[in-house]
């Protein structure tokens, strides 16, 4: 069985070091197990380095901008990092060309894949979530119920980045096959 793992970063955070374990056992069990990631530390050749000059540049362009369209929108929760993850970045290329048994979806930040290039992903998916973002708005983390009831927009509202990310995830998040908490 060919399992892709996807995260942002080979060694930076707790899902990288979640993640890192998760392979090596699978590798130690004789799955065949890879890392697909934007930002390589290791030299470990199961994690696979997604990123080109070309793609670096346009991620530096993307993350750029998309910090600047946060700025614009009141935060709501000022103690957690938001990502928008609405421009294409071609991952689901990359990990359709890879041809995975299974895709295992990990830490997505930092706009590493679009909301709707992970419904163009061809092989079924597992979401192991260490945040609260893919069922979240802009944020990683969230105590508002807004998410988890059937809450209705102020009417004195025109446009809420939040909510416009959140009705992309309810969108294009329909192929998860399945989650772990």
């Amino acid at each position: 069985m060919k399992i892709l793992h996807i995260n942002f970063s080979d060694t930076s955070g707790g899902a990288a070091i979640a993640v890192g374990r998760i392979h090596n056992l699978l590798l130690k069990n004789n799955h065949e197990s890879k890392i697909l990631v934007c930002e390589k530390i290791s030299n470990d050749d199961s994690i696979i380095y997604h990123k080109s000059t070309l793609k670096l540049i346009r991620s530096l362009i993307y993350d750029s901008l998309s910090r600047k369209i946060l700025k614009l929108f009141k935060k709501t929760n000022k103690e957690t990092s938001n990502s928008l993850s609405l421009y294409p970045t071609g991952l689901h290329k990359k990990i359709n060309s890879l041809n995975p048994d299974i895709v295992n979806l990990h830490w997505l930040g930092n706009s590493m894949i679009s909301i709707k290039e992970i419904s163009k992903i061809k092989s079924p998916i597992v979401w192991t979530l260490h945040d609260m973002w893919p069922m979240c708005g802009l944020e990683h983390y969230s105590t508002n119920k807004k998410y988890f009831i059937n809450e209705n927009k102020s009417p004195k509202q025109r446009f809420n980045l939040d909510d416009y990310v959140w009705s992309q995830k309810k969108k294009y998040f329909k192929k998860i096959d399945k989650i772990i908490c």
